[in-house]
């Protein structure tokens, strides 16, 4: 496997879990489209089975991202409540 049919696939995994993900989860406010974009590469790390980590400048919504995460685990059944 090449290293662009790799990047390929990941991209089209990443772009369903996008479509998949965009409603399953509920909070009281709405992520802005960067936190929705790192919610969304969250959701495909799990998805996966990997481990990431969110890290930017402070104030850029890492705790809301991570609270959408744990919402969308606990609406999907992976996590308990």
């Amino acid at each position: 496997m090449t290293r662009r049919y790799l990047a390929a696939q990941g991209k089209a995994i990443f772009d369903r879990t996008c479509a998949l993900c965009h409603e399953t989860y509920s909070t009281r406010g709405t992520l802005r489209d960067y936190q929705r974009r790192g919610f969304h590469w969250l959701v495909w790390l799990r998805d996966l089975d990997l481990g990431g980590v969110l890290a930017d400048d402070m104030g850029l919504g890492k705790t809301v991202q991570t609270l959408a995460l744990l919402q969308a685990e606990v609406s999907s059944g992976r996590a308990q409540g």
